[in-house]
């Protein structure tokens, strides 16, 4: 009797794993009606596609972040459209911060620091030369993202990073640059995974995660930027309203000096807020560009006919450029923009590169959307991915094959067509700041 007097005793108190037991098991309950929710009654529960990919993120979490190299959820959603046919800021805010910005990326300030460009431009092509001399192999991924983040890094901070002059071009920049777009697929499912690697020593990130800790340490270099234009703002308010050009050629305000000065209000301007526009300008200027040149260039170098044609190309307009005083035979972007099969070659580049290989998400927040037979609530975050454009064979025969040729040679329906569906810096009012 004693023993069964035990057995039910309920003054004896309750262990400590019972608890964390209850604790579990009540999570666990929650997340599966949860689940339930979101498969049966969410208001988005009958459109077509798999149940576990309206269950739960983790669908798509476990496509970019487990499968092959990563990032290869956009590959599946194709999958699935030929089966189911078919994180943004608010819009004023989203439209606020992009007028600060784009009178830094329209063609007249790329006119302004044409010679920047041109500089840098220069001197890798003389880093490729040296290396041609001394029989040297060079990774052209690394050359290209030292270009990028030197042009970059002049034009948001009035200061170069001086990696074009760094040994094999400071492949840790390029290593910091993929880092950052890799961090971003493992954000998506743990929103707070950036915060929490800025709050500990860079040495116990780097052993938890080196993809995080490349972020964290690019992400500690621009704050340190940002810190500086801070401190001479309010040291000399003057020198950021001046427009003097430098040696260069250049405005002596770089981009985040003009933000400084320009009308948005006190708590877009903090330190931290601009760190991340400098970190979105940085990384989306040198990643995308590097890639996408490096793939365009293998793909010029990879067939000679493209390549022969092109050079000729631009043969012809240096020499037609060519004057009697003239000391510079590089073509300004005035001349390269009005060669055709050069705008060709970069426009197939950018098309079978597909820059951006993540999906872009928009929301109508004050209304609902209507799709054939399907309603979409306001507030639903929608989206698409760019390459089931770009790639798409219906529109561009082909379409993984590398042929400038077909943006030359096509009646103007067919150019129409394609032009409707060139989609490399996505649409409207989310598109791309550097489109021109």
């Amino acid at each position: 009797m004693n023993s069964i007097h035990s057995i039910f005793d309920v003054s004896v108190p309750l262990h400590r794993t019972n608890v964390a037991g209850f604790l579990v098991l009540g999570f666990v309950l929650w997340y599966l009606c949860r689940l339930g929710y979101n498969v049966y009654l969410h208001p988005l529960s009958k459109f077509p596609g798999p149940w576990l990919a309206g269950a739960t993120r983790w669908y798509e979490g476990y496509y970019d972040n487990c499968v092959g190299p990563g990032g290869q959820y956009m590959y599946q959603i194709d999958r699935l459209h030929c089966k189911y046919v078919f994180g943004t800021v608010k819009h004023d805010l989203h439209r606020s911060r992009r007028a600060a910005l784009n009178p830094y990326f329209s063609k007249r300030s790329v006119t302004r620091w044409e010679s920047v460009i041109k500089d840098k431009v220069a001197r890798l092509s003389n880093a490729f030369r040296a290396s041609k001399q001394q029989n040297n192999v060079i990774d052209l991924r690394d050359a290209l993202t030292a270009t990028a983040v030197d042009i970059t890094t002049e034009f948001s901070f009035g200061r170069c990073a001086n990696t074009l002059d760094e040994p094999d071009f400071a492949p840790e920049w390029d290593q910091m640059m993929r880092g950052i777009s890799e961090t971003v697929l493992l954000a998506r499912q743990f929103p707070g995974i950036v915060q929490v690697a800025q709050a500990l020593p860079i040495g116990i990130v780097r052993l938890l995660n080196p993809l995080v800790a490349r972020f964290s340490e690019f992400e500690r270099l621009v704050r340190v930027q940002i810190t500086e234009i801070f401190a001479r703002y309010h040291a000399n308010a003057d020198e950021f309203s001046s427009t003097k050009p430098t040696l260069s050629g250049a405005q002596s305000t770089s981009i985040f000096h003009s933000i400084l000065t320009s009308s948005l209000p006190k708590d877009e301007k903090t330190i931290t807020r601009l760190t991340q526009e400098a970190l979105s300008v940085i990384s989306a200027a040198s990643e995308t560009t590097s890639s996408v040149l490096s793939r365009t260039i293998f793909h010029i170098l990879s067939s000679p006919s493209i390549n022969t044609r092109l050079v000729q190309e631009l043969q012809n307009a240096t020499r037609a450029n060519a004057g009697p005083n003239t000391e510079d035979d590089t073509l300004g972007w005035q001349m390269l923009e009005s060669l055709p099969y050069l705008t060709a070659v970069i426009k197939e580049g950018l098309r079978v590169s597909v820059p951006v290989c993540g999906r872009l998400a928009l929301v109508a927040p004050d209304q609902d959307l209507q799709y054939g037979k399907w309603t979409i609530p306001r507030g639903t975050y929608i989206s698409m991915s760019p390459g089931d454009a770009l790639l798409h064979d219906t529109i561009y025969p082909e379409p993984k094959v590398f042929r400038p040729e077909r943006w030359v040679e096509c009646d103007e329906k067919q150019l129409r067509k394609m032009e409707r569906a060139f989609l490399p810096f996505n649409r409207g009012p989310r598109m791309c700041i550097g489109l021109k």
